[in-house]
C-alpha cells in the first residue's frame, strides 16, 4: 500500500484546551490563576510555513494556499541531524513516490494528489478550473479550503458529494443544481464515464456533510500532465484507494464494511501526526466544556462571603465558529442549560437548516433575549469584542452575571521552536501512549480571563 501524505492544515475537529491545575478555590486563587495564564490564543495566528501572521477567520485558507503553492529551497539539516517539516521536504518524498513529478517554481500547477492516479477523478480541485480529461469533480466537504474556486459560474464537469454538502453547495455558492450529484452514505455507486470506478462515502466525523471516499475500479485515464502515466491503463486489475479529506478518526470508519479489504493508495492528511499533537477523544472534549460551564461554584471563604460576591447564575456562553462545524458542542452547551442557541451570522440559520438536524434546529432562536447560548464567529472570541457584545445585550434587558467563552479550534496550539526530526510512521506508533482523562481541569482560560469573562 502507498500513502500519499500531505501536510495540511486541520481545524475542524482537533480542539487544543492545554492542561491546568484544579479548580480554584477562591476568587482570589482564580484571578492568581488567570493572570498567570498562558496565551491560549491571540488575535493573529502565525503560518507555520512562511511565519506571517493572519487573523483566525483567515489562516486556514491561508496556509493551505501556502502549501500547495510553489516551493521553497528545503533547508540543510541542522548539527544535530535535525530537519525543519516544510512543503520543499514534503515534495521531495512526492517525487520519490511518483518520480515523473515536476514542479516549475511560480506556475500555479495543480498538486498531483488532486488526481486519483489512473483515473478521470479529481478531489477538491476546484481552483484549477476545468482539468482536461477530468470526468468526475468530488468534493469531500463544506470548508473553504477544500470548495475553493467553485462558483455559481460553475460548468466544468459533474459534482459529486454527499446529499448535505450539496444543499449547502447550492445554497451558498449558488452553483446550479444540475451540476451537482449527491451520494449516498455507505453505498457503492459507480460513476458515469470513469470507465468503471465506484465510490463509497463514509462519514469523516469531521464536520456535517463531510465524507471519506473510498474508491474501487481500474486505471482507465491519466489526466495529470506532470506525473508519471500509471502502467496498468487499459488492463483488467482493480484498483482501491481512501481518500480521507479531512477526518477525525473513530472506531466506527475501522469497523466500516467498505474498510475491510486492503487499499492500493491511502491519501491521507497527515498534519496532526505526530507525537506532540495529542488530542483527546472529541465526547471527551464536549463534556469537559459542558462541566466547567455546569460546575458548581466553590464554598465561599469567610472573607469572600464578607465581600459578598455577586451569585454567577445567569450566564451567557459564547462559542466562535466557522459557518460550519462544532454543532456537537453547540448542541451540549445549549442542552446542559435548558436553553436556545442565537446566531450573530445570519448565514447559520439557513445553513442549520439544511444539515438533517431537527433537535438543533428546534433549538435556534433569532431573538437574543431568549438564549444563553450565542454562536459568534471566532474573530469575535475576544475580550473586548465579547465585552462590547455583552455589554449590548445587557443594555437590551438580558441579564447576565458572567461571560464564558469558548473558541474551539487547534490552531489555539502553539508550537515548540525546537526543531523535531522526521520519524516514521512506525516510530510514531512505537511511542504513541494512550491519552490521560481529560476533563474540565484540563481546560485553560486564555490571558485575557476576568472572574466574569471567561475565555
Amino acid at each position: 500500500m502507498t500513502t500519499l501524505r500531505r501536510k495540511r492544515v486541520r481545524t475542524a475537529d482537533n480542539w487544543d484546551v492545554q492542561r491546568v491545575g484544579a479548580l480554584p478555590s477562591s476568587i482570589e486563587e482564580e484571578q492568581a490563576q488567570l493572570r498567570a495564564a498562558l496565551a491560549a490564543s491571540a488575535a493573529t495566528v502565525a503560518c507555520p510555513i512562511c511565519d506571517t501572521c493572519w487573523p483566525p477567520d483567515d489562516i486556514e485558507r491561508h496556509v493551505n494556499q501556502c502549501i500547495d503553492g510553489p516551493s521553497k529551497k528545503a533547508p540543510a539539516p541542522n548539527d544535530e541531524g535535525k530537519e525543519e517539516k516544510n512543503p520543499a521536504m514534503v515534495q521531495q518524498q512526492w517525487a520519490s513516490i511518483l518520480p515523473g513529478e515536476k514542479k516549475v517554481v511560480g506556475s500555479r500547477r495543480m498538486p498531483f494528489y488532486k488526481i486519483l492516479d489512473g483515473m478521470p477523478i479529481s478531489v477538491d480541485a476546484f481552483r484549477y478550473g476545468a482539468i482536461p480529461g477530468c470526468t468526475a469533480y468530488i468534493l469531500t466537504h463544506f470548508h473553504s479550503d477544500h470548495y475553493g474556486g467553485l462558483t455559481s459560474k460553475w460548468v466544468h464537469g459533474p459534482i459529486y458529494c454527499t446529499q448535505i454538502t450539496a444543499r449547502l453547495v447550492e445554497k451558498h455558492l449558488h452553483v446550479d443544481p444540475q451540476w451537482l450529484h449527491p451520494l449516498p452514505w455507505d453505498k457503492s455507486v459507480l460513476l458515469p464515464d470513469t470507465g468503471g470506478v465506484h465510490v463509497t462515502c463514509i462519514p469523516a466525523n469531521h464536520c456535517p456533510g463531510a465524507a471519506m471516499i473510498v474508491v474501487e475500479g481500474p486505471h482507465t485515464a491519466h489526466i495529470h500532465p506532470h506525473s508519471t502515466p500509471s502502467p496498468y491503463i487499459g488492463l483488467p486489475r482493480t484498483f482501491r484507494y481512501l481518500h480521507c479529506g479531512d477526518f477525525r478518526a473513530c472506531p466506527a470508519q475501522l469497523a466500516h464494511a467498505a474498510m475491510q479489504a486492503p487499499f492500493d493508495v491511502v491519501y491521507l492528511d497527515t498534519t496532526y501526526l505526530d507525537p506532540r499533537y495529542a488530542f483527546p477523544p472529541q465526547p471527551h472534549v464536549v463534556q469537559a466544556c459542558v462541566d466547567m460551564l455546569t460546575a458548581p461554584a466553590p464554598e465561599p471563604t469567610l472573607s469572600t462571603w464578607l465581600q459578598k460576591n455577586p451569585v454567577l447564575d445567569a450566564p451567557l456562553v459564547v462559542v466562535g465558529t466557522y459557518l460550519l462545524g462544532k454543532e456537537r458542542l453547540i448542541k451540549a452547551l445549549a442542552h446542559a442549560l435548558q436553553t436556545r442557541i442565537y446566531c450573530s451570522d445570519a448565514r447559520k440559520y439557513d445553513t442549520y437548516a439544511l444539515l438533517n438536524d431537527p433537535a438543533l434546529v428546534e433549538c435556534l432562536t433569532r431573538d437574543p433575549r431568549e438564549a444563553r447560548v450565542h454562536v459568534l464567529s471566532l474573530a469575535g472570541v475576544q475580550k473586548e469584542a465579547l465585552l462590547e457584545y455583552t455589554q449590548a445585550l445587557q443594555r437590551r434587558g438580558l441579564r447576565i452575571t458572567h461571560t464564558m467563552a469558548f473558541r474551539p479550534t487547534g490552531w489555539t496550539y502553539r508550537q515548540t521552536t525546537t526543531l523535531t526530526p522526521q520519524q516514521s510512521l512506525a516510530d510514531i506508533m512505537a511511542h504513541f501512549t494512550p491519552l490521560p482523562s481529560y476533563t474540565r481541569t484540563s481546560m485553560q482560560a486564555t490571558k485575557d480571563s476576568t472572574p466574569q469573562l471567561r475565555i
